[in-house]
């Protein structure tokens, strides 16, 4: 992931490690003495703000925009991955069930903590 990439090349500047160094990134963590973090903390907001969005009276902008229901054509090429499509993702839900999941608080936040990134080692890139 491109994500992961750059968070590892942060980890490398910090640490003044040149890109000539042949030092794994499973090495530049274990000098860091820190975990990957960035992965998990950008889906725990895109979850939030999801749930946040959804739970809105009125349709808005923004809802149009994340369930992916704005008018016009779409460029030609590969379509982009969309909000709606992380968020089914990572908590199993599609369509309806997902919205009602937004309706009630406690049970999305339940379902939003539930679908957290399980910490894993990095990658030897």
């Amino acid at each position: 992931m491109k994500l992961t990439a750059f968070e590892n090349n942060c980890a490398r500047r910090v640490l003044r490690i040149p890109w000539t160094a042949k030092v794994t990134n499973v090495e530049v963590w274990e000098r860091l003495q820190e975990n990957s973090e960035f992965l998990n903390s950008l889906k725990i907001r895109k979850l939030r703000y999801f749930g946040h969005i959804m739970r809105q009276e009125s349709p808005s902008i923004e809802n149009m925009v994340i369930t992916g229901l704005v008018p016009g054509k779409r460029s030609r090429g590969k379509p982009a991955t969309a909000w709606i499509d992380n968020i089914s993702e990572w908590t199993g839900l599609r369509g309806v069930q997902l919205v009602q999941a937004t309706r009630n608080r406690v049970q999305w936040r339940v379902l939003s903590c539930r679908s957290r990134v399980q910490p894993s080692a990095p990658t030897k890139d």
